[in-house]
């Protein structure tokens, strides 16, 4: 970092969210899609980095035994990239929470993150996670505990495979994710950043 080039001394405080808040919000309800089991993920999809077409294509090669669909909130292209019905594109919720507790699993395809927000809401709630091996998500996400990370499509695709077919693995990494979601609260930024400044200012 800059601070560390001066030679200044450098403190890492992650990010944080209000785990309780967030399981407040979904509490609201909505009707569970018709298809299940769902796959979901938010996301601005109209950025490269958050890598759509694999994403896409990775689910579309995967074996469902029961079904299901693929959920995706947020931005996306002018022309849908896919066709299929089991691919639903909901555009930008304001709260998307309440949907995202009717999920089963949570993707991330992402070339690249920072401590992204919508896979710690997705931990919040209890959901398991597969994610791309890359920086923010490796930070979150310990593989075969609270999730899978993966290196390309064909290990997303495994890995979804695995997890959708295995609802007693989704529920133990989900359950373990939630808590580990604590570990990530706002409470615990607050807590850090104070004893930053308190050090300073001894």
């Amino acid at each position: 970092t800059f601070g560390a080039q001066l030679g200044l001394p450098g403190h890492v405080i992650l990010n944080g969210i209000d785990p309780e808040a967030v399981r407040r919000r979904a509490a609201v309800g909505v009707f569970r899609p018709v298809f299940s089991p769902v796959v979901g993920s938010v996301g601005r999809w109209t950025d490269p980095v958050k890598r759509l077409a694999m994403l896409l294509d990775a689910y579309d090669r995967v074996q469902r035994r029961d079904g299901g669909a693929l959920y995706l909130i947020g931005p996306t292209p002018a022309r849908s990239p896919s066709t299929h019905d089991d691919v639903v594109f909901t555009g930008p919720i304001d709260d998307p929470a309440p949907l995202m507790a009717t999920f089963d699993l949570y993707v991330s395809a992402s070339r690249s993150e920072g401590l992204p927000y919508a896979v710690l809401d997705a931990m919040a709630l209890g959901l398991p996670v597969v994610a791309t091996r890359v920086r923010g998500h490796v930070d979150l996400v310990e593989d075969g505990v609270t999730g899978r990370l993966v290196e390309d499509a064909q290990e997303m695709v495994r890995a979804l495979e695995d997890m959708l077919m295995d609802p007693d693995a989704r529920r133990d990494m989900g359950q373990t994710g939630r808590k580990r979601a604590e570990n990530f609260s706002v409470r615990v930024m607050a807590e850090q950043t104070a004893k930053v400044y308190e050090g300073i200012v001894r």
